[in-house]
């Protein structure tokens, strides 16, 4: 409410209900300290920027104490630092307070970090529930796959070879063979698959010891890693992982070993299929 100042509108809620004057003053106190914003408490929310009134929304709702919090994208207008100060705050908040919480978000690593289990939605229909790393390590659809972890999984166009072990060997658009440790059983009759391969799981090595090998068209230093965006033989682009002080530079020809373990399948349909 624009004319009320901010201690007044965290308040406002429990005063309806008759919650004692006392129990008001130091749940509020509590929530703004909690979310530091406790100079602004005396302004109104006119003399707020975007991201503060933010908080202060986040504060009247845990003045409530509900059974239950919706929160609907709450760190979308708050910049990069102080999102991340306010997720780990309602991460806190989270286990401090026995209440279910649903949250709403667009952002990626704001469910992983947050999340107890996920719920990823798609046009409305719903194509995965499960635990974070659930959700990462066997994702349901290649919209999962694709929606999930940073930087963003490479898809590769494959095709199934004949193998007499059971585990799956696939062709990759390029070529390159790769024996990966899923169960060829378990597998439909298909003719169109694509492979979902993490980053972590294609790693860079020397031209002749990789799985396949790429020129490398730009390199992202990270510090503790090194991100190589490579292009294959037949024109696909992929991002692999190497060492932090990785030696490799544009135009450089780097060798691309695939780790069995880290291979996803997903047929015409987009299922997913995992070790």
């Amino acid at each position: 409410y624009p004319h009320m100042t901010i201690r007044e509108n965290m308040a406002f809620g429990l005063r309806n209900i008759g919650v004692a004057a006392s129990v008001i003053a130091e749940r509020v106190a509590a929530a703004a300290a909690s979310l530091e914003i406790t100079p602004l408490l005396d302004r109104k929310p006119g003399q707020l920027s975007g991201g503060q009134r933010q908080r202060v929304a986040i504060g009247r709702a845990i003045v409530k104490q509900p059974k239950l919090f919706l929160f609907d994208e709450p760190l979308s207008n708050l910049d990069a630092a102080l999102r991340g100060r306010t997720r780990v705050e309602l991460a806190q908040l989270h286990q401090a307070v026995p209440s279910t919480m649903i949250f709403v978000t667009h952002d990626q690593v704001e469910a992983m970090t947050l999340a107890d289990r996920i719920l990823v939605l798609r046009d409305g229909r719903v194509e995965q529930v499960g635990t974070p790393m659930e959700i990462y390590d066997r994702p349901a659809t290649a919209f999962v796959a694709a929606f999930v972890g940073a930087p963003a999984i490479n898809f590769i166009d494959a095709t199934l070879e004949p193998s007499l072990c059971p585990a799956t060997v696939i062709r990759l658009a390029d070529g390159a063979m790769i024996e990966t440790g899923i169960d060829r059983a378990a597998l439909p009759e298909e003719t169109r698959w694509r492979s979902g391969i993490r980053p972590e799981a294609l790693r860079v090595s020397a031209p002749d010891k990789g799985h396949t090998r790429g020129e490398t068209i730009v390199v992202e230093r990270l510090g503790d890693r090194t991100l190589v965006h490579a292009r294959l033989g037949d024109g696909s682009l992929v991002i692999a992982e190497d060492v932090g002080r990785s030696g490799v530079k544009v135009g450089d020809i780097v060798g691309l070993r695939v780790d069995p373990a880290g291979v996803h399948l997903f047929d015409g349909d987009g299922r997913g299929f995992h070790v």
